[in-house]
This record gives C-alpha cells, structure tokens and sequence, in this order.
C-alpha cells in the first residue's frame, strides 16, 4: 500500500438516518503511517432498531487504483433492562418432525339442526347453465380470451344491490363449469 491515499472530503460522508460521522484531521489526503480518528454520533428519540452502512471510497495515488473499506453501523433505543428481559434464555430448538399419525376409526358427527328444519315438498329445480356461457367456458381458446370475454359480456356493470341476484348466479355457473372441467 502506497504511503499516501487520497480520500473524498469527509465533510458529508453521512448525515441520513440519524447517524452523523465527523472525522478529527481537515484535510482530505490521508497516509497510511498516520492514524485517524472518526467520530460517529447517532441521534433518535424513538425506540427501536437502526442499522446502517458506513463505505470508504479511497484512491491509491501510486497505482490509481480505487478501493471501498465498509463497516455497519448498528443502534438499538430503548430501555437496557426490558431489553436483556427480552432476550432468549435458551436456544430455539425447532419442532421434530415425527411420523404421521394414520386416523384409526372415523365416527361420524351430528348434523346441525339447520338442514332439518326446513321439509322441502317438491325438489328444486336444476339451475342449468346457459348454453352460450357453457360453449363459452368450454371452448379451447386460452383462459385469458375466455375470461375477458366473460368480463364483457356477463359482467358489464359494476355489482349493486339491483344487479347482485344476476352477478352471483353467473359467478356460480361459472365456477361449477370450471370446478367439473376439472374433474
């Protein structure tokens, strides 16, 4: 290493995140047989963890080389105590992953009161798909086309409570289409 190097000038190395460093000599060249002192303050009024990196950019006026020295620079704020309190008294030690149970006998639960309580007289009526959105659905053009022109033509207009009754039976068949398609 060259016996003089040639710095940036200190005077704003770094001022941003509440960290400010200041170095004692005024002049930007510095040499290596020296030694330097820097003074790196930092300033927050609010609790928690800061962090940040201090880079040296230097030139060797010899070989006109550039080279980068850096350093983190790391602060917490807060209250000593609370913090050692918080620190771990043993090491995590993660779960053990251990065989998979097989489920012996299933029983079976009681259904809710909900689905008796009603006695439907007659079966309700299938709520068939209209044939134009299941040719639609069904054609083998790629899902984006399919679901752009479902967009247009289905649904048009944004839902309100005027509309809502329409939008949700369409978003229905839509989805049992796809879901037997799948299977």
């Amino acid at each position: 290493m060259s016996s003089h190097l040639l710095s940036y000038p200190f005077r704003n190395l770094l001022t941003h995140l509440r960290f400010q460093v200041a170095i004692e000599s005024g002049s930007s060249t510095i040499s290596a047989s020296e030694s330097y002192t820097l003074r790196v303050s930092f300033k927050q009024g609010y609790p928690g963890r800061y962090e940040d990196r201090l880079e040296f950019s230097f030139q060797d006026t010899i070989l006109k080389q550039r080279f980068i020295i850096t350093r983190t620079l790391k602060a917490i704020v807060g209250d000593k105590e609370l913090f050692h309190e918080l620190t771990p008294k043993s090491p995590y030690i993660p779960p053990q992953q251990g065989a998979k149970k097989e489920i012996g006998e299933f029983i079976g639960g009681v259904k809710p009161a909900a689905l008796k309580a009603v006695q439907y007289k007659v079966k309700l009526q299938e709520a068939a798909i209209p044939k134009h959105l299941h040719d639609l659905l069904s054609s083998p053009e790629p899902i984006v086309r399919i679901t752009k022109q479902i967009k247009d033509i289905f649904f048009p207009v944004p839902l309100s409570n005027f509309n809502y009754g329409i939008f949700f039976k369409r978003l229905l068949w839509v989805e049992e289409m796809k879901m037997e398609y799948v299977q």
